[in-house]
């Protein structure tokens, strides 16, 4: 994926290309003309993803199956972002961001399948893991303190550092009776932020008044989730399942300012959580001529930390 956005295609660091300074409309002006000059933005992202996965079954003892597999993702990814090019020295601005960076992420989880007389289930897990690259270890060895916590809380193999989560999967579903069973399921969940809130300004510096700056020490968004139910089936053709669920989800990154005196700036980190619970009915009917009739009801509450603005300059 390639994206750029530009004054007639020019790019401002380059000689010839330079931007015109920019003059905004008037309040009864409907359209721009020519001497209002270059918007005064300059933008190019960049996306390069290459993926290779694979997985193997195995069944045994006539009431097992394993399976284990790996996924991989190896990226390049471009940042130029420029505002105010008239400003700045070389085209870069008063505010720019620029980045190049190669980070690779991936998953390979290990489970088995089993059933015995009826009871069946799976147990598993999954582990997921980030490298952001050479360009992010450069950058976190260049400050003393972000080093510390860095190398405190990554592990490093041939040199570069990386993030490794756990997430442990259960699931059981045993009957009780010839018309009633239990179903359960607990799992760990993991998602990663985007990668701009990883790198956005981490070589770059900037003359807002609160720039945004990454984190390179971001830990992914994580959840724990588990499910308890009963099936109950009344005749052929009616049933009911009703089912208790939870659901906690903390390690949200958000934008915030951090508590020191040198400078001002807002940073992403890892603060927000949820959670949500509730319960839900599903009543199914097997009507003749092969129709099938689900209802079903929930109810749900979800909870979780405020969302604080932080106003700057009059606006949220």
């Amino acid at each position: 994926n390639n994206l750029e956005g530009a004054v007639q295609g020019k790019r401002p660091w380059i000689a010839g290309q330079e931007y015109t300074e920019w003059r905004g409309t008037g309040v009864d002006t409907f359209f721009v003309a020519d001497d209002n000059g270059d918007f005064p933005v300059y933008e190019n992202h960049y996306v390069d993803r290459f993926t290779v996965d694979g997985d193997y079954t195995h069944r045994w003892q006539a009431h097992h199956e394993f399976k284990g597999g790996i996924e991989a993702s190896y990226y390049t990814l471009q940042m130029i972002s420029i505002t105010n090019p008239v400003e700045g020295q070389g085209g870069l601005g008063s505010v720019h961001d620029l980045y190049r960076v190669n980070p690779n992420d991936g998953a390979f989880y290990l489970q088995n399948r089993f059933s015995y007389e009826g009871f069946t289930g799976h147990v598993g897990i999954r582990g997921d893991w980030l490298f952001l690259g050479k360009a992010a270890d450069q950058a976190a060895a260049a400050n003393e303190l972000v080093a510390q916590e860095y190398n405190a809380d990554t592990n490093s193999l041939f040199g570069y550092h990386y993030k490794l989560f756990w997430s442990p999967r259960l699931a059981v579903n045993h009957p009780i009776t010839d018309h009633d069973a239990l179903h359960f399921n607990f799992g760990h969940f993991v998602q990663w932020p985007r990668f701009v809130y990883y790198y956005a300004k981490i070589s770059s510096r900037s003359s807002e008044a609160f720039p945004i700056e990454g984190n390179l020490n971001l830990d992914p968004e994580r959840s724990v989730q588990f499910e308890f139910g009963l099936k109950h089936q009344f005749n052929e053709s009616d049933a009911m399942d009703i089912t208790l669920f939870n659901k906690d989800t903390y390690d949200y990154p958000t934008a915030t300012r951090p508590f020191e005196a040198t400078r001002q700036r807002l940073v992403y980190v890892n603060s927000d959580f949820s959670r949500t619970r509730g319960i839900e009915f599903v009543w199914t009917h097997r009507g003749q001529r092969r129709v099938t009739t689900d209802l079903s009801y929930e109810y749900m509450i979800a909870t979780g930390k405020p969302v604080i603005l932080v106003t700057l300059g009059g606006r949220p």
